[in-house]
């Protein structure tokens, strides 16, 4: 969508406002929050943001190269599936014993997060 956004007194310049992670992600919460109850929110935001930060994790772990970066990579990978899919569906109705899955998901995450580390203190050694 393209809006408007008014720059000065009477000049308009045009971007594309919902292509911004922040006005886009307003948008969608703004939706979530008139369908579900403030924990399954809560839920759904957590599972967001643990998503975006390993993400983030993983795109930095592809850029380094480093020797045997498969394990870490993978552990989080499939730590943010679990952890972040049983969030969600939870979220949406899904039993709340998915909530037992979710530290699984989480423990994934950690040992993926400490095998990336004692790889980079053995490269570094």
């Amino acid at each position: 969508v393209i809006r408007a956004a008014r720059v000065g007194s009477s000049s308009r310049r045009f971007f594309p406002r919902h292509l911004e992670a922040e006005g886009a992600g307003e948008t969608f919460n703004t939706l979530l929050s008139a369908v579900l109850h403030a924990n399954a929110l809560a839920w759904w935001q957590t599972a967001v943001q643990y998503q975006m930060w390993h993400a983030l994790g993983l795109i930095g772990i592809g850029a380094v190269r480093l020797p045997g970066n498969r394990l870490p990579a993978a552990l989080l990978v499939v730590g943010t599936l679990i952890f972040c899919a049983t969030l969600y569906l939870m979220a949406l109705g899904a039993p709340r014993w998915l909530g037992a899955v979710t530290p699984l998901g989480g423990s994934l995450m950690i040992a993926g997060w400490l095998v990336l580390a004692w790889q980079v203190a053995g490269v570094r050694s």
